[in-house]
């Protein structure tokens, strides 16, 4: 099982005890996603996405992908939180660097600090990977996605179409040497 341990938080193991206030939350960890997994990745992404349908007047991208083709080819990560699948992560290595292709989370685990730890979890392949860089895009219309990730030091490069849809696309560059 991978081992985590934020950059900014030396030792702390990939298997937490979180808490939250003084309320135990939860036992949580991230390993890497199976084809075992695609039914339940797949629920969570439709969890996690489908309330933008209308917003966006269409599903968005990762709603369209298939996790069996997704898991073949990129780094797809699963967040346990008390035995149950509740966050993904998807990365992928492109011509423009190091991409967080997909990040979903349950929406009753929103907003409780797990999308933090995939994001660390992901900046932290990076740099393992060698890159000073990370990536990601999302909806023009999903404005609250932006603000939490400018608020995490990404900063927006680009807008482009992706897929007939308009993707804001934002970077961050590493404050720690890659290794």
């Amino acid at each position: 099982m991978e081992t985590f341990r934020p950059h900014n938080q030396p030792g702390k193991p990939v298997l937490t005890d979180n808490r939250i206030g003084s309320v135990l939350m939860s036992i949580h960890f991230i390993r890497p996603a199976d084809l075992s997994d695609v039914r339940l990745i797949t629920e969570c992404v439709r969890s996690a996405y489908e309330h933008y349908i209308p917003l966006l007047g269409m599903k968005p991208n990762p709603m369209l992908d298939d996790y069996s083709k997704v898991i073949a080819k990129s780094q797809v990560w699963v967040l346990m939180v008390s035995d149950n699948l509740a966050g993904v992560l998807v990365l992928d290595i492109t011509e423009e660097g190091f991409f967080i292709s997909d990040i979903a989370l349950h929406p009753g685990l929103q907003g409780k600090g797990f999308g933090s730890f995939l994001l660390t979890f992901a900046e932290e392949q990076a740099t393992r990977s060698g890159y000073r860089n990370i990536y990601l895009y999302t909806n023009v219309a999903m404005t609250e996605n932006q603000a939490v990730y400018a608020a995490r030091g990404f900063v927006e490069y680009a807008r482009r179409d992706v897929n007939g849809r308009q993707g804001v696309f934002m970077e961050k560059r590493q404050d720690y040497p890659a290794d």
